[in-house]
């Protein structure tokens, strides 16, 4: 039926776009941070190069980045390691509340009927 097309055609579209972008994901490369986090040095140094400075790990500027992440990860280890999902419900439960209903409240406020096709108003009585 044409007129079920009319929404089930948006949902058909932004899915396959979200499966492109899904199946795209397991293609990029992990970033040097992690990279360099994992004790992958010289892989984390060759994607810096490659992002900024067309792969030359040489560069002064790639140099520079790479020991501020370095100094960056060390800092965060004196800190106390890495936090838990324990810790986010226990230790920033303000926070965490805070970011889950802004985000809830976002997909609330009918920002999704806006995209759909004007077509669609019509079968809802409008």
């Amino acid at each position: 039926m044409p007129s079920e097309i009319a929404w089930r055609g948006s949902y058909i579209v932004f899915s396959s776009i979200a499966l492109v972008l899904l199946t795209g994901t397991f293609f990029l490369p992990e970033t040097p941070r992690w990279l360099i986090k994992n004790g992958f040095h010289q892989e984390g140094l060759a994607t810096l190069a490659d992002l900024q400075s067309d792969g030359n790990p040489d560069s002064e500027s790639i140099k520079e980045t790479y020991k501020e992440i370095v100094a960056a990860i060390e800092f965060e280890k004196d800190l106390g390691g890495d936090c838990t999902w324990s810790q986010l419900f226990t230790e920033y439960t303000r926070r965490t509340v805070m970011g889950i209903t802004s985000q809830m409240f976002a997909q609330l406020n009918g920002i999704n009927v806006s995209t759909l096709p004007s077509g669609c108003y019509s079968e809802f009585g409008h």
